[in-house]
């Protein structure tokens, strides 16, 4: 994998971004401001599986039946 750091950061941000959720639903916060997390995190995963589909594919992928 070519862009395993910058995997491994953005998983660890999906990460402090739960942490921080669990944080604000624990304090009462407004929901609005916990969705706005939520949204991030989803935001987060998508651009993941963009740099995922831009991956070179191996031998294995590409012979899947």
């Amino acid at each position: 994998m070519r862009n395993r750091d910058y995997f491994n950061k953005k998983l660890e941000r999906i990460q402090n971004k739960t942490r921080e959720i669990n944080y604000m639903i624990s304090t009462n916060q407004h929901p609005r401001d916990i969705k706005k997390a939520v949204d991030s995190i989803n935001d987060i995963v998508e651009d993941l599986r963009t740099q995922i589909e831009r991956e070179p594919l191996s031998g294995n992928e590409l012979n899947r039946i």
